[in-house]
């Protein structure tokens, strides 16, 4: 990997992302001499929807920070945006057939998902409800403890109570293993109607559909920096799906682009995509849990990203860290804030070349948490232990640094 990628949780102004690292945007490492020469910059706002194109004030502090502008034709070749969700509705516009299986398409993944949506939220209830049953016998349990244990969480059985506590534990484990079912369900079927509805549609043998992808393909890979802001994740994902750019984007990482991305331009470039239910309940509740989106676009692969963190995030509660780490089956977790700044590049130890993940913001860290629900700050410089790095190597020759930490706060884990 020459490129980087430079993840933010839900940063407010898109300016201060650029003034704040106006240095990084002015550097490159790309293989093509005349990207490193000028620099270009592409702007991916499809999470915007109809507002794609309302991006002036991110151009103009681009500008402002030292990139030039090179218009030919009256087009900008230099600061560019993609246009990829206006492209993806204009194509539909040329082919009406291939609008009209999409949409079916889409209908269909749109009933699914509120299925699987109905079932997630019952089983979380389900599994809330059973840990704080088992709580109430046994308040030292924490839930990373009882999703970890074996056959048996309390291996000396003195009384009939404990066989209790072995019991709950294996059947709240059983809960968890049907939500985890349910998401790897739910993704085959996305992949399974996506695929349907490009072959039912003929896309890939329409020379329109060919001619403008290409295009595409050659904005990514010919840029020295590249914006995902966040959005609408549902709009920013199928539009880059549509285009089949997932390819393009690993090409341009391997090529030395660096990427600099924002909530949901965070979360479509890990391996899965976790998203925050914010949809009423038919009981008119709001659910307050987690669910599992989609498979993201795997640029990142041993890490599992929540932007929001602050907002979303109960951080203090190790029960709630162990379940969404347990639940999503992230080895590391790392949660990020408005402020928060993770830094993916790479370096050479000893001629071997490790990846690198590093907190790069001055006013906030980043949380890093795993399945036993532990947790740490990593402020300004600190590397991430993330699997596969030097700093992961080295962490497995010493002590943790990971520390358990007692919670009496609120809690959805524990009756109070």
């Amino acid at each position: 990997m020459i490129g980087s990628i430079l993840f933010n949780g839900n940063v407010i102004r898109e300016q201060d992302f650029i003034y704040q690292f106006a240095e990084r945007i002015l550097q490159s490492n790309h293989i093509d001499p005349a990207v490193r020469d000028s620099k270009k910059v592409l702007l991916i706002t499809a999470a915007w929807r109809d507002n794609e194109f309302n991006e002036q004030h991110v151009k103009d502090a681009i500008q402002e920070v030292g990139i030039q502008s090179n218009y030919q034709n009256g087009f900008d070749n230099n600061i560019q945006n993609l246009c990829v969700y206006h492209e993806w509705l204009q194509y539909y516009k040329h082919n009406p057939f291939a609008c009209d299986v999409y949409n079916q398409a889409i209908n269909t993944l749109l009933k699914i998902k509120r299925f699987y949506q109905e079932r997630n939220s019952e089983l979380v209830h389900l599994l809330q409800r059973h840990t704080i049953m088992l709580k109430k016998e046994f308040p030292h349990l924490s839930l990373g403890r009882i999703l970890n244990s074996g056959s048996d969480v309390i291996s000396s059985l003195e009384n009939t109570q404990e066989l209790f506590a072995n019991y709950a534990c294996r059947e709240i484990q059983k809960t968890l293993d049907y939500l985890i079912g349910g998401d790897e369900l739910q993704a085959q079927m996305s992949q399974n109607i996506q695929e349907f509805a490009k072959g039912k549609s003929g896309v890939f043998a329409d020379h329109v559909y060919q001619q403008t992808r290409q295009q595409l393909v050659n904005k990514i890979l010919s840029s020295n920096s590249i914006f995902i802001f966040g959005g609408d994740i549902a709009t920013l994902y199928h539009s880059l799906r549509f285009w089949e750019l997932q390819d393009a984007l690993k090409e341009a990482l391997l090529r030395g682009t660096n990427f600099y991305t924002v909530s949901a331009g965070s979360m479509v470039l890990g391996q899965k995509i976790i998203i925050y239910d914010d949809f009423q309940e038919l009981r008119g509740q709001k659910p307050r849990h987690f669910e599992f989106f989609d498979n993201g676009f795997a640029l990142v692969k041993k890490m599992t990203l929540f932007p929001h963190c602050k907002d979303r995030i109960q951080t203090d509660d190790p029960d709630n860290l162990a379940y969404l780490a347990q639940r999503f089956q992230g080895k590391v977790c790392v949660g990020l804030n408005e402020d928060s700044f993770l830094l993916l590049d790479s370096h050479t130890h000893n001629n071997q070349l490790y990846p690198r993940y590093t907190s790069v913001g001055k006013k906030d860290g980043v949380y890093v948490f795993d399945p036993s629900g532990q947790k740490i700050r990593l402020d300004y410089g600190q590397e991430l232990p993330v699997p596969g790095t030097y700093c992961w190597q080295q962490q497995q020759q010493a002590s943790p640094p990971l520390a358990q930490q007692s919670y009496n706060g609120q809690t959805l884990w524990r009756e109070d």
